[in-house]
């Protein structure tokens, strides 16, 4: 286990005074003796954490089964795994600091000899990682039902086209000749 990491992460129970009833303190440091075994131990058996602790594989599995274990196993857990966390995070922090800084190095001693295509791909995913790149527009889907259940006839397919035709001629600007107002004469 790494030397940063304190043995105990549930100290608590050894600070704890001993209350009136002597059982409860005993049982609650075997269960974080069991606990620590078992933490420091990953994947580890019953009969293996009861060889290391010198006692019966089935006193260990009747403490193990007990709901007052279980509640303490997930507390302990629970601290061990936030104590893990902010550990890791401090780590990943530092190293994180440390590319920065030495890019920001890199990027200074060499701003001439760094091809362009390269700073933009650095400096897009820079803004990328603060928040500031720009968002690729999302296009709706469009989804278009057509049910052709009913047919036209050949007749009244020719007669909507002379329509549409009709109604083109009528909407665009005549092309040829002057325009006569009505009242003018040329």
């Amino acid at each position: 286990m790494n030397a940063e990491l304190p043995s105990d992460f549930f100290a608590d129970v050894a600070e704890v005074k001993a209350s009136k009833d002597p059982k409860v303190s005993a049982a609650l440091r075997w269960y974080d003796g069991i606990i620590d075994d078992i933490l420091a131990n990953p994947g580890t058996t019953v009969a293996a954490t009861a060889a290391r602790l010198g006692r019966h594989p089935g006193t260990i599995s009747a403490i193990t089964n007990s709901d007052l274990f279980k509640a303490r196993w997930d507390q302990r857990r629970t601290a061990f795994s936030v104590a893990l966390d902010l550990h890791l995070s401090d780590k990943l922090a530092r190293v994180a600091e440390k590319a920065l800084d030495h890019t920001i190095e890199v990027l200074d001693k060499k701003r001439d000899t760094i091809p362009l295509p390269m700073l933009k791909d650095l400096a897009l995913g820079t803004l990328d990682r603060l928040g500031y790149a720009p968002q690729a527009r999302e296009r709706p889907e469009v989804q278009v039902n057509i049910n052709n259940t009913a047919s036209a006839s050949p007749e009244a397919l020719e007669r909507a086209r002379n329509k549409m035709r009709e109604l083109e001629l009528r909407a665009s600007p005549l092309v040829a000749g002057p325009e006569v107002e009505s009242g003018e004469k040329g």
